[in-house]
């Protein structure tokens, strides 16, 4: 007998059909690109910088923070808030960020701290020294990365009263604005809050996903240096609901040319049908607490918000598929120990005289770009998993860069309106 397992599924957030073959653990077409475990004493500043090459920037958020109908302008520095220390020669390196029994532990505090920001008054870039009455941390890494598989295993507090976690955000993303595939992309694997209404405590840890796209004036401009942006898009804010956090959870989004996958314990739980998926920079991975949380239009604690507040992370992992797509590959049997995993320009399984088969207990995965040919001969066992995939070749990048930039790119400033 026959079984032939192809997967396919419809997103209801999603006006088209994505199909899905097996996650990166079980599909050695995967290959772990970037990966850390926090299984050292600290940090590893070989993989991740503490903050933003250029520090803490002094900027204004809008929004209707007394729901009356009416933005209102708000600066972070007025509220006295800060986002990450400073490094300085002075302070330990990943200032709340630490490492405890293979956990990252990135903690946002009530402390008072005097830190440097930086601001851009009339195009000069100019460094001052404020005080804060609040710090958290950041890690950002030092790969850029484009498509692929993007993964973190974390845990969040558990707030028990309204309010307590009024103007935190945990977050997981990927952000580029500094080279010259786009002018700016940004994708949040999640954004965390409570719900806005903060004496309603029956949703907590509140979920959204998101993406961001800015497009040169054209094609042929290069993003590096002062354009004009065509394309401003928020598309598939995804609001998931709560998640309960008594124990740790997986985060997962998956980024191809055709769109992005977003799953949660790797279920699937919203598909973006992303129009500029391909278009979108090298970005480099960060989590991070917001603090103040003006993703969220929040910028005010309450007196019962969670200090120390701890964002829990076992791991962050990304795969890139393993590409070989210029071969072409004939098999006349197949054995899933020995085979090549990867994606190939054409794979042709069958033929006279050939009995190629997917043994009982197998869960295979063939990717290809033009095709995949199951020609006389080719079975699959009864108790035997079997899917075949045509995906494009992506223009898969990694990307460690040398130095870091002391100011934001020029697209960010303008963007940014600095």
């Amino acid at each position: 007998m026959k079984t032939i397992i192809i997967l396919i599924f419809l997103c209801a957030f999603s006006n088209f059909i994505y199909s899905y073959g097996q996650l990166p653990d079980d599909d050695p077409t995967w290959q772990i690109v970037f990966s850390d475990e926090f299984d050292s004493i600290a940090v590893d500043a070989g993989k991740w910088n503490q903050i933003w090459g250029w520090n803490q920037s002094g900027y204004l958020i809008t929004c209707d923070n007394d729901n009356n109908g009416t933005n209102d302008t708000i600066s972070n520095l007025n509220i006295g808030y800060r986002k990450w220390k400073d490094y300085l020669d002075t302070f330990p390196a990943f200032p709340n960020c630490t490492i405890s029994d293979t956990i990252l532990n990135i903690t946002s505090k009530e402390e008072y701290f005097e830190g440097v920001v930086w601001s851009w008054p009339n195009g000069v870039f100019t460094k001052d020294t404020i005080p804060f009455n609040y710090t958290t941390g950041m890690l950002y890494s030092k790969p850029k990365i484009r498509f692929g598989f993007f993964e973190i295993r974390c845990k969040l507090p558990m707030p028990s009263l309204p309010g307590s976690t009024n103007s935190l955000g945990p977050n997981f993303w990927i952000w580029g604005a500094d080279d010259s595939i786009s002018a700016y992309s940004e994708i949040d694997i999640f954004e965390f809050n409570s719900l806005l209404d903060y004496s309603d405590t029956s949703i907590i840890n509140f979920l959204t996903s998101n993406w961001h796209f800015h497009e040169c004036e054209s094609e042929d401009t290069s993003c590096q240096g002062d354009t004009i942006f065509h394309h401003l898009n928020d598309y598939n804010n995804i609001y998931f609901g709560g998640i309960e956090f008594s124990n740790f959870h997986t985060f997962s989004m998956d980024w191809t040319e055709l769109g992005i996958i977003y799953y949660l314990d790797h279920i699937p739980y919203c598909i973006s049908s992303n129009p500029y998926a391909s278009k979108m920079s090298l970005m480099k991975i960060i989590a991070d607490i917001n603090h103040p949380a003006n993703n969220f239009c929040d910028s005010m604690v309450s007196p019962t918000t969670i200090f120390p507040y701890e964002f829990k992370i076992d791991y962050i992992k990304v795969w890139q598929l393993k590409q070989y797509c210029d071969s072409a590959i004939n098999l006349c049997s197949f054995d899933a120990f020995s085979y090549d995993y990867a994606l190939y320009k054409q794979i042709s399984l069958g033929g006279s005289g050939c009995t190629p088969t997917i043994q009982s207990g197998s869960d295979i995965t063939l990717r290809a770009t033009d095709g995949i040919l199951l020609d006389y001969g080719f079975t699959v066992a009864l108790g035997a998993e079997f899917y075949a995939e045509t995906t494009p070749c992506q223009q898969q990048m990694y990307f460690i860069p040398t130095t870091e930039n002391l100011q934001p790119p020029p697209e960010f400033k303008i963007l940014m309106k600095y």
